[in-house]
């Protein structure tokens, strides 16, 4: 009895300075934008036009937001910076209906998002679309997504014209809102 406990202790000593010698304090819950994190992308080239599957089962495309700012937000709910900054892109919706945002997640149980939803409290707007991409398809084959959260701002025209990686702690600040009302349509 008295060896179980010995060893159960070294092991819970081990495990606890392990962490704590890998614990990086430097990273914060939401990253700054900066040039570091967000990359302005001189509106590259259109991207190609794909299918993706809405909450509801029902299957829509890319170019259905051709000629509207979109975002596409790719979260998941085991996301800690991404349950805190979903309600805030919601809101952000609500906002700015003149623009989409396409929040893909990547979890593998649908039930998992409706729930985490529900519990949000927030009315959905039309323009918050929520995406399953449980296989990862659009997230790591399309965009090379493997670290949650990160956002792609389009343009109308759908190129991407920003990229944001991690949390984003302001997006209903009015530097935000400015800068997604001034993005126009740039004909290619």
């Amino acid at each position: 009895m008295k060896i179980n406990l010995i060893l159960l202790l070294i092991v819970l000593m081990a495990a606890g300075a392990y962490a704590y010698g890998t614990k990086n304090t430097n990273t914060p819950i939401f990253i700054k934008e900066t040039k570091k994190q967000s990359q302005n992308v001189e509106d590259s080239n259109i991207l190609e036009n794909f299918t993706y599957e809405r909450l509801n089962g029902k299957k829509a495309y890319l170019y259905d937001h051709k000629g509207r700012t979109t975002l596409l937000h790719f979260w998941a709910t085991w996301c800690a910076p991404c349950l805190i900054e979903l309600p805030q892109l919601v809101d952000l919706a609500t906002l700015q209906p003149n623009i989409d945002i396409l929040a893909i997640s990547t979890d593998q149980n649908i039930d998992q998002i409706s729930r985490f939803i529900t519990k949000t409290r927030k009315v959905i707007p039309k323009n918050f679309i929520l995406i399953t991409d449980a296989k990862n398809e659009i997230a790591q084959d399309r965009f090379q997504t493997v670290r949650l959260p990160e956002t792609f701002i389009l343009t109308p025209a759908l190129s991407i014209h920003e990229k944001i990686i991690g949390a984003h702690e302001e997006w209903t600040s009015p530097t935000m809102l400015e800068k997604l009302n001034t993005l126009s349509y740039k004909p290619e």
